[in-house]
């Protein structure tokens, strides 16, 4: 029997509670979802060996299905850890506000979110909690009014429901539109594949949108395209980003002395140690035209030589940078706004994200870079390998 837990969130603590847990969840792969004690609450919860048991049977493979609610809109989230001291996981900033002071008396590790109904009280009532009982009070169908309940509250289905039986992830859906789901749907099918779910969250959602407003405004001959080949470009510089930070990574491990490596950086318009992009402290991040001059970089050439196939050093060397060539002018133009991007210069890019003439760039670059994960040898842990600026390279010897 799956387990689960409802617990009401208050607009009265924090106004945007989902979207500042789904940002995390976004960025980092999880979040920590606390139950705050309220300051009127002067006794403790009249189920405490329920919610113990819950909290201690909680896995990644025996898992918690949260259902987070308002009334007017219903969230569930997958659970695969209940901490009472947040360790290891973040959590939105308002939890550990000076001027608050929130007590929370348990943190909910959440992996994984969907979204099963937004601003509709009606749905919510007589949609998803006549499916609920509460095994504490006598098995009775769960009731908005007239109840003395305390939450978190324990819940079973009367039709039971595992929202998270299929193994993508859900929470990249949230908040997304009817049009928006139909879209990602249909462009992952023709052309991404398992890559879309391979790129980072940001790469996808603006394919999704530049796509939407690609179809809607190709027939206005004075519509600027600028907004378009932007999200186009930012798609590119992320998962170009992505490739470089696994390259550097995967080198340094055979050599640490490729992190003090130097290239010049267009936009500090200095030279730039390799080692600072793989710090996630490093806002700024190489922009397109800096990775012409870190593959060109002489003493990179023999390591690339040496750890590389054949065939990923010519997309790096030649393929990569002739895409990043037609990019750039087109990037550039559309960010000073001076003048108006053409249809034709927006399908260019569009042409090269979603492989329509040729091959898919991502796609390219989301195989390749699945290439720098290095062999681990039998019985071998482990090592640091070397600390260099603070950053410790990890392999094995």
């Amino acid at each position: 029997m799956i387990q689960n837990l409802l617990i009401l969130y208050n607009p009265f603590y924090q106004e945007n509670v989902i979207e500042l847990h789904l940002e995390i969840l976004k960025e980092k792969g999880k979040v920590a979802f606390g139950k705050i004690r309220p300051k009127s609450k002067d006794q403790e919860h009249k189920h405490p060996q329920t919610l113990e048991r819950i909290y201690q049977s909680t896995t990644s493979q025996n898992f918690l299905q949260l259902f987070l609610t308002n009334f007017a809109s219903l969230f569930v989230a997958k659970v695969e850890a209940v901490q009472k001291d947040l360790e290891g996981v973040s959590a939105p900033e308002y939890y550990f506000s000076e001027d608050r002071k929130f007590s929370v008396e348990a943190w909910f590790i959440i992996t994984d979110m969907r979204e099963l109904e937004r601003n509709d009280f009606i749905a919510v009532r007589d949609r998803y909690l006549p499916n609920f009982t509460t095994p504490d009070h006598n098995n009775h169908t769960f009731r908005i009014y007239g109840n003395d309940y305390d939450y978190p509250l324990a819940i079973e289905m009367k039709k039971e429901i595992n929202y998270f039986e299929d193994p993508k992830k859900h929470y990249p859906n949230v908040f997304k539109s009817a049009e928006f789901l139909e879209l990602k749907e249909r462009l992952i099918e023709l052309n991404f594949g398992a890559t879309a779910y391979k790129l980072h969250h940001a790469s996808l959602d603006n394919v999704i949108y530049a796509e939407m407003e690609y179809q809607k405004n190709k027939q206005d001959p004075l519509y600027d395209f600028g907004p378009i080949a932007l999200r186009y470009s930012k798609i590119l510089e992320q998962e170009a980003y992505a490739l470089f930070k696994d390259l550097v990574r995967f080198l340094a491990q055979n050599n640490p002395k490729i992190l003090e490596m130097r290239y010049f950086s267009h936009s500090k318009k200095e030279n730039t140690p390799l080692g600072q992009i793989l710090s996630d402290d490093y806002k700024d991040k190489p922009v397109l035209a800096d990775y012409k001059n870190i593959i060109a970089l002489p003493s990179l050439q023999q390591p690339l030589l040496d750890l590389l196939p054949s065939p990923m050093r010519l997309f790096l060397s030649k393929t990569l940078l002739e895409v990043i060539e037609i990019f750039r002018p087109i990037r550039n133009k559309s960010a000073h706004g001076n003048e108006r991007t053409s249809l034709k210069e927006a399908q260019a890019l569009r042409n090269k994200i979603l492989g329509i003439t040729g091959t898919n760039i991502l796609k390219e670059i989301a195989n390749y870079k699945a290439t720098l994960t290095p062999p681990k040898p039998k019985n071998s842990p482990k090592k640091v390998l070397e600390n260099i600026g603070g950053i410790r390279v990890v392999g094995y010897q």
